[in-house]
């Protein structure tokens, strides 16, 4: 028998064995067969169950295979379950699909994590920590220091897992040290030691509303997760047919047509989604259902039926392979009373715009007319799929957790790996983080002031008022 058959037979056995049995004491000639084997049921599973499978492979050169071959070298020269499961993980990232993800479920306790104080921005002269320019990180370039974090990333698109990364860049293990090189607008380059501290910054209120000139209203929604407990609504009580409490569903939406009531005698509308990583599709469609009238496809799905996914709550009378008929597109029963905005809307966006928050910008920018809508900032996450935990691995205890279902516009393109496009692609600079200034709104302001009022809003006959800010 040759060793790779060897290897694989060890692992088919370990399959098996119940995962609470193992110690990290395993032999590495056990350790790797039971990677490989685990590898396997992962491809397996990805090439029966992944919605994207053969999009990301056409489209964005995502082989399987290849992946999986490219893993299995590396299980050759792994020694312990932990670098087992960092090769599949790996594994799932090289998806390049922000919802397939794989992760430890009984992971154990880990280290306290701390931050860096300040907030990390990326701008085009590099990265900037609060108003100084980073050069170096833990003794290494900052592109060095990043490289690895992008490659780890759960991420649709390039742009998304760099700022993932970013995000990741300033966590570590509290209370160690590291030694960056910022330098500083007078030009001095200057080495400090910096400490991974509690992460004490409060969250930012979900919702804001405010008047940052007359006739224009400015609103942030960051999230369209009910759960987050900065929304402040009963969490408690049945549940919708999403799982999540209908109460905190009804209490989120309630708040976005409270703030749009508020909005309704603006000539111009911000809508900010920046940072806004998704959540519920019931708010995002809420949302929508206040700036479009009248009836409208929200997006159209279509699931990829597998054995894995028959198994799955709400699929089990489907077959065992194929696809489902794309449909003709959701239209959301519009609430009586609610009418939509007429006037003018400058929709911001970023690079962490995902999920939910994908789905809403792909409708709005298909169905916004172009003389209504307007779109500044940078390209969104580009993730949608409908993510589902498929299978465990039995060796490492790794849950895998696939997109089922392919999502697509109301015009029928695809939202994964494309995203949204903004009309103006908005770069900040050094000098906008020194000065304070917010360049995609300052553009947004600016066009706003520029456009006629015939422009901004069809009927503006009502009185303007200056509702005190939501917070």
């Amino acid at each position: 028998m040759i060793p790779w058959q060897r290897l694989i037979l060890i692992g088919c056995v370990l399959l098996f064995l119940p995962f609470s049995g193992w110690s990290e004491e395993l032999s590495v000639e056990a350790t790797r067969a039971g990677a490989l084997a685990d590898l396997k049921l992962l491809i397996d599973t990805a090439k029966s169950a992944w919605a994207y499978a053969e999009d990301k492979k056409e489209n964005f050169g995502v082989d399987l295979d290849q992946l999986s071959a490219s893993a299995a070298a590396r299980i050759g020269t792994c020694t312990n379950k932990a670098e087992a499961f960092e090769i599949l993980r790996g594994v799932v990232s090289g998806m390049r699909d922000g919802h397939a993800s794989l992760r430890q479920r009984d992971a154990g306790p880990s280290a306290p994590a701390g931050r860096i104080k300040g907030q990390i921005r990326e701008v085009r002269e590099g990265l900037v920590l609060d108003k100084e320019l980073i050069l170096r990180w833990k003794g290494r370039p900052v592109e060095e220091a990043l490289a690895p974090l992008i490659a780890r990333a759960f991420a649709s698109t390039p742009g998304m897992a760099r700022r993932l990364a970013i995000e990741k860049l300033p966590y570590g293990q509290l209370g160690q040290t590291i030694r960056v090189t910022l330098k500083g607008t007078n030009g001095v380059e200057e080495e400090r030691e910096l400490r991974y501290e509690p992460d004490s910054e409060p969250e930012p209120p979900p919702l804001e509303l405010k008047w940052p000139e007359k006739g224009i209203a400015y609103l942030a929604l960051r999230t369209f997760d009910v759960r987050r407990s900065a929304w402040q609504v009963k969490q408690d009580g049945p549940a919708n047919a999403s799982g999540l409490p209908a109460a905190a569903v009804e209490g989120v939406q309630a708040k976005i047509s409270e703030a749009f009531s508020q909005c309704a005698d603006a000539k111009a509308l911000i809508l900010d989604l920046r940072g806004n990583g998704g959540g519920s599709d019931s708010i995002g469609i809420h949302v929508a259902l206040h700036l479009l009238s009248g009836e409208f496809a929200y997006f159209k799905l279509q699931t990829r039926f597998s054995p894995e996914v028959k198994k799955l709550p709400g699929f089990e009378n489907g077959p065992d392979n194929g696809w489902s008929v794309l449909d003709s597109g959701w239209k959301p029963p519009r609430p009586a009373g609610l009418e939509a905005f007429p006037g003018g809307v400058w929709v911001l966006q970023d690079e962490l715009c995902f999920s939910t928050t994908d789905n809403l910008l792909a409708c709005l920018r298909d169905l916004l007319p172009a003389e209504r809508g307007r779109f500044l900032g940078q390209p969104s996450g580009g993730g949608s799929g409908a993510p589902r935990p498929l299978v465990t691995l039995p060796f490492t205890g790794a849950q895998l957790t696939l997109t089922v279902m392919e999502v697509y516009s109301p015009s029928g393109r695809l939202i994964e790996g494309r995203g949204t496009q903004p009309n103006r692609q908005i770069i900040w600079t050094w000098d906008d983080v020194v000065r304070g200034t917010d360049p995609v709104l300052k553009a947004a302001l600016e066009e706003a002031t520029k456009r006629g009022p015939s422009y901004l809003r069809p009927d503006n006959r009502r009185s303007q008022s200056k509702p005190a800010p939501i917070l």
